[in-house]
């Protein structure tokens, strides 16, 4: 088991930033894929001394190198003007006539640089400007003046964005911590049989293996994709005598509107089993629908590049989960019903980096905050059924990621195989309620979060992207706890996405 070591923890975060970036310096400083920009500079007739002299060769500057992507047509290198045309002829003395106009600004005259890049067959292939997006949210928080309609088609139908929409999407870590629900208050926070390490005992309910995390299986850039994940959580629901395992699918859909800078995205999970681990010991029985709660997410650019994309947006989870059931077997009277009833809001914003042909970047920053709580029904022997609603903390999720292409896709070739890495970052803002069913004592009675709650968890995730023909994609990856505190003790996932 890898031991939580906040020296470990600090050093994986500037190897994880510190590298890319020295990789970056490193390919700008070789010279690798850059432009040249050649300036053109009129000689004014006024500074002729002779005519034949070499001021009259319009000489260009150095050449500038930029880093710059090739462009889509090809010409020649650009060549110098004649000036013969232009200068009148010369006066008796040999010197050009005055001219009694006055001195205009040299620096209007001055024409545009002509940017051109020499392609890899020797070419030069002339540039045209690199479109750019602003979204007209940002006017408002005066950062820029938006864009245009058109401005905006155009850089949503570039190459530039075409080829930045080609960054394989984040893999994620999805679950909810869910609430520790026991009887006769039994200690809810034991160890691991098979890892030592301490976790709470965990109800299984449609909030708990569902959850909103945007960065599953995303990225900051609108798409229009259809897409299936399957998630294999080993211990995921820890209990006295053995843990329960996870296997869910989460069916998506993402459709992209107003030329692509925004999209509207509907996630349903489905829990298909929950099985043992081993032989239980345990007299508490769980049971009850395998729905999740169906989430909505609204995604919008804010700015955009050929190589950097920001976006900002809102995911909205609706109480529509099946309900769940907790049954104490020996005492045989205790019984408690989970319903769900909260909605989760969750703002969110979103990075997307290419950093260069080979690495790319993601990232996700996001709030979940629930908006009231979930109904939990508990009835005690022959007595009324009590309801009560539970309150789920609020939590501060980043999602941070960086991969590089073993092979990289191309417009002729659209295959290709990425390796990424991911770090997960989950904390809590608040406490979950807590309280028992029969205050001041009584047997039987119901506990809910009597023991240790988790607050704190850092999972993280490495796996394969696959870009195949047709617009298809497979990825498959593992996830593992970097700390003690932990939902399950290794989760397996494989995404499946069809773009369109």
């Amino acid at each position: 088991m890898l031991e939580y070591r906040p020296n470990n923890t600090f050093r994986l975060a500037v190897w994880l930033g510190f590298f890319p970036s020295l990789l970056l310096g490193t390919t700008i400083a070789t010279g690798q894929n850059v432009g040249v920009v050649s300036y053109l500079e009129p000689v004014s007739v006024a500074q002729q001394t002779e005519p034949n002299s070499p001021s009259d060769q319009i000489v260009p500057q150095e050449p500038i190198q930029l880093n710059l992507s090739d462009g889509a047509t090809t010409t020649p290198p650009p060549a110098s003007p004649a000036l013969n045309s232009q200068v009148p002829a010369p006066n008796q003395a040999g010197l050009a006539p005055r001219s009694n106009t006055p001195p205009t600004n040299p620096n209007a005259s001055r024409p545009r640089p002509r940017m051109s890049t020499l392609g890899r067959d020797g070419q030069f292939r002339t540039l045209g400007a690199v479109p750019t997006y602003a979204s007209p949210l940002t006017s408002f928080a005066g950062l820029s003046t938006g864009s245009r309609d058109g401005s905006r088609s155009s850089y949503f139908r570039s190459a530039g964005h075409r080829k930045l929409s080609r960054t394989p999407e984040m893999f994620g870590d999805l679950r909810r911590p869910g609430s520790a629900i026991t009887f006769n208050n039994i200690p809810t926070s034991f160890p691991s049989e098979e890892f030592e390490s301490i976790r709470p005992e965990d109800f299984p309910t449609a909030a708990s293996f569902g959850g909103m995390r945007v960065s599953e299986n995303n990225v900051a850039m609108p798409q229009d994709r259809l897409w299936v994940t399957y998630n294999h959580q080993h211990n995921a629901f820890a209990r006295p005598g053995g843990d329960l395992h996870l296997d869910r699918f989460t069916f998506g859909v993402e459709k992209t509107f107003f030329d692509g800078s925004s999209s509207i995205e509907v996630r349903l999970p489905v829990a298909a089993s929950i099985e043992p681990n081993g032989q239980l010991t345990s007299s508490t029985i769980y049971g009850g629908g395998s729905f999740g709660n169906l989430s909505m997410i609204l995604k919008h650019v804010l700015w955009g590049t050929d190589s950097c994309a920001i976006a900002a947006g809102l995911a909205v989870e609706a109480p529509s989960g099946s309900q769940s059931f907790a049954l104490d077997a020996t005492l045989g009277q205790v019984f408690v019903t989970h319903d769900p009833n909260a909605v989760y809001l969750t703002p969110f914003l979103g990075m997307q980096r290419e950093i260069n042909d080979v690495w790319f970047a993601n990232g996700f920053l996001q709030v979940e905050v629930p908006t009231g709580g979930d109904r939990l029904i508990t009835q005690v022997g022959a007595g009324q059924a009590d309801t009560f609603y539970l309150n789920q903390p609020t939590w501060l999720q980043i999602d941070l990621g960086v991969g590089a292409w073993l092979f990289a896709p191309s417009d002729q070739d659209p295959t290709g195989l990425a390796l990424i890495n991911e770090l997960h970052i989950s904390s809590a803002l608040s406490q979950p309620d807590r309280f028992d069913a029969l205050p001041g004592g009584g047997t039987p009675n119901i506990f809910v979060n009597s023991g240790e709650t988790i607050d704190t968890l850092v999972n993280y995730t490495t796996g394969l992207h696959a870009a195949l023909q047709n617009q298809w994609s497979l990825r498959t990856g593992i996830s593992v706890p970097l700390l003690t505190q932990r939902i399950f003790d290794t989760e397996i996932m494989v995404q499946v996405n069809r773009s369109f």
